[in-house]
Parts: structure tokens; C-alpha cells; sequence
């Protein structure tokens, strides 16, 4: 028990040997290296790019189509609104000896 804290202790305090990074460097050329890693890695950036492109502008597609038919359902309301209110303004058309 005591001999594996040494060793390991020895291992945690041991600067990185230029081998150690060589060993990593190597990991990184061999995985992107292979052809299907490249091909995948490419797949993924362009799907994500294109889900953050197409997103805002879905939303933006999405609210300016509500914003356009609130805007017309308020217009018609607007003009029977009006329409109504011309009708109850205008002066009746039977005095009240003709009733």
C-alpha cells in the first residue's frame, strides 16, 4: 500500500517527457489520419452550421407570417368597427310623430 502512494505520487509530480507529447501528437495524426474520421468530422460541423443557420431563420419566417395575419384580422376588425359605429352615429331616418 505504501509503495503504490510512492509510485504513484512519483507519477503525478513527473514533468511530461517530449516522448509523452509525441505519443499524443502520433494519437491525433493516426485518428485523423483515417479517411471516415475526416469524412465524419466534416458531417458534423456542417449539420451543426446549418442548424444554427436555419433556426433564426425559421423564426423569423415563423413570427413574420403570425405578425402579417394578426395585422389583417385587426384591419377587418378595424373596418366593421367603424362600419358599426357610422351606423350608430348616423341620424335615424323615422321621426318619432312617423312611429
Amino acid at each position: 500500500m505504501l509503495s503504490c502512494r510512492i509510485v504513484c505520487s512519483q507519477i503525478v509530480t513527473q514533468p511530461e517527457t517530449p516522448t509523452d507529447s509525441l505519443r499524443i501528437n502520433s494519437l491525433w495524426k493516426q485518428l485523423l489520419g483515417e479517411t471516415r474520421t475526416r469524412i465524419l468530422l466534416v458531417y458534423i460541423v456542417l449539420m451543426v452550421l446549418v442548424t444554427c443557420a436555419s433556426v433564426p431563420i425559421f423564426v423569423g419566417l415563423f413570427f413574420a407570417s403570425v405578425d402579417r395575419r394578426v395585422k389583417t384580422d385587426l384591419a377587418e376588425d378595424l373596418a366593421d368597427f367603424n362600419e358599426a359605429y357610422a351606423a350608430w352615429e348616423a341620424p335615424p331616418n323615422q321621426f318619432v310623430a312617423d312611429l
